[in-house]
């Protein structure tokens, strides 16, 4: 971590710390998609603050935020359509070199219409890491879909505060991904 930019470690720092401040049980997935969220954006808060709204490092998890909203998006539709493809093979088409292209294909659509819409390099290994079905789970758990955490993170004005005691709410809830939803609308 001693390597770590001021902008990665702040984010990291405060990943960890929404970890310690909330957990849902036998939510792990939930868990991770929750501090990835609050780490960028806390991080964001404190550069802002800190250092105002001209300061590179604020500038620069502004960019964070923005490829990672884009990649969010990418990632939970590729895998969604991934698994629809898997569902959709015969057994004779469940080959390693069918799965290999399959793979292939998403990095390939990354680094045609993702890569270009990005604002930082903060995905550019995307196109280059050795993907497979465990990496895609791994983005999965910590990368897909934050449009909930949008859609409360703007009810709340993007009030660090408001939103997380807002989330502690559900720190019981059988379904945490449905009730986020719901808490954006009260």
């Amino acid at each position: 971590m001693l390597r770590y930019s001021d902008e990665d470690l702040a984010d990291t720092l405060i990943h960890e710390l929404v970890h310690t401040t909330l957990w849902i049980k036998d939510n792990a997935r939930f868990n991770e998609r929750l501090a990835s969220y609050l780490g960028q954006k806390g991080a964001e808060q404190f550069f802002l603050s800190k250092e105002g709204p001209q300061s590179p490092s604020y500038q620069k998890m502004q960019d964070a935020t923005h490829d990672d909203q884009i990649f969010s998006h990418f990632i939970t539709e590729q895998v969604k359509e991934l698994d629809e493809w898997y569902r959709s093979l015969k057994p004779e088409e469940k080959t390693a070199e069918n799965k290999e292209a399959r793979i292939k294909k998403i990095q390939d659509l990354f680094t045609q219409k993702i890569l270009p819409q990005m604002k930082s390099k903060s995905w550019s290994h995307f196109s280059k890491v050795k993907l497979n079905n465990a990496k895609l789970m791994m983005y999965k758990t910590y990368m897909s879909d934050f449009s909930a955490f949008d859609q409360l993170w703007k009810s709340v004005n993007g009030d660090f505060t408001i939103f997380l005691e807002k989330c502690k709410t559900l720190k019981n809830s059988k379904h945490p991904d449905q009730d986020l939803a719901r808490l954006s609308q009260t």
